[in-house]
């Protein structure tokens, strides 16, 4: 009766040693992706401020050649602005996923501007 026991506190401290090690390694996992992350988020800061640097410059070459009215640019970039803030309209039923091409109902997609997505990760 009493080596039952042993073998039975064995068992629970090797499935306690797996489970650590699980979480070991799905931390290690996690911060592999985190840093994917962070070093993406980075790189597109980056592109993003060049973007802006462009944009900034060509709008200032316009202004500065007469080719546009700096009024007449600030209406027009802000009425594009607010048109595409307008909310999207959610399909009431069903709708294909536009990454994987998976049939789903309005409640598990997520409307973006180029389609319905998947919402919690699209494969």
């Amino acid at each position: 009766m009493k080596g039952r026991f042993f073998l039975v506190d064995d068992i629970q401290r090797v499935q306690i040693a797996g489970l650590q090690q699980a979480l070991v390694d799905g931390d290690a996992h996690t911060t592999n992706e985190l840093e994917v992350l962070r070093r993406r988020s980075i790189q597109q800061g980056i592109q993003l401020e060049e973007v802006s640097t462009m944009v900034n410059i060509l709008a200032r070459m316009l202004i500065e050649s007469s080719s546009i009215d700096p009024k007449v640019l600030a209406y027009r970039v802000e009425a594009e602005l607010e048109e595409r803030r307008a909310p999207v309209p959610v399909p009431t039923t069903a709708a294909t996923c536009v990454l994987c091409g998976a049939n789903r109902t309005s409640a598990d997609v997520e409307v973006t501007p180029y389609g319905a997505v998947c919402e919690p990760s699209c494969p």
